[in-house]
Formats: structure tokens, C-alpha cells, sequence
């Protein structure tokens, strides 16, 4: 099978050091591994749509706003701390998708 929109091999490689849920913080070998998760969709492979979940916790996904936000913030946060320096793909997902993700906590972030 062949996904419609795979994450890059350079995004996979931001992920080699990841070794638990972001969600329920376990990792994964009781629950079904770890996997990559398109945050909002498989509408782009950027690394600002990534997120690390276990097989059960992605199967429970049910893209509410507020899920897609909590992930994104923190990705965000990781992305930073692996320090991340965003690439074309990655500002052209923000520019069509930031309203949806942007939140109070996601300022601050930013902004300080």
C-alpha cells in the first residue's frame, strides 16, 4: 500500500530518537508500536504535521480542533528543542492551516 502524502525520509529521521506516546507517554511495545501520525490529515508530509503515537492512541484519533492543537503544540516543541530549522513545505503548511492550530498556548510558545 502506498500512502497518499508519506512523511520524507527527513522527517522520519526527526523521529529515530522518539521512543514514547505523546499522548498516553508510553512506548508503544504494549500497544501496538510507535507510528508517525499526520496531524491534521494526510494533506502534507511537512514536519509541522507530524506527531509520534502509539498504534492505540492513533486508532483513537478523532481529529476534534482541539486535538489537532494539542499535537501541534507539541510538536512544535519538539521540533524546537531538536532544532528544527522549517523548510518551504513547512511555511506553506502554516500558510494554509495556521488559523486551525493557532492557540493562546501556541503564542506563548512563540512569542515568550
Amino acid at each position: 500500500m502506498k500512502l497518499a502524502f508519506p512523511f520524507s525520509f527527513e522527517v522520519r529521521l526527526l523521529y529515530l530518537n522518539c521512543w514514547k506516546c505523546w499522548l498516553c507517554g508510553e512506548n508503544g511495545q504494549r500497544k501496538g508500536g510507535l507510528e508517525i501520525h499526520h496531524i491534521l490529515g494526510r494533506i502534507s508530509d511537512s514536519a509541522f504535521n507530524s506527531s509520534c503515537l502509539c498504534k492505540e492512541c492513533h486508532s483513537h484519533m478523532g481529529h476534534s480542533q482541539e486535538e489537532e492543537c494539542k499535537l501541534f503544540l507539541i510538536t512544535l516543541k519538539y521540533l524546537y528543542d531538536m532544532k528544527y530549522q522549517p523548510c518551504e513545505k513547512d511555511y506553506d503548511f502554516l500558510n494554509k492551516n495556521g488559523r486551525r492550530l493557532l492557540t493562546k498556548e501556541v503564542i506563548k510558545f512563540i512569542y515568550g
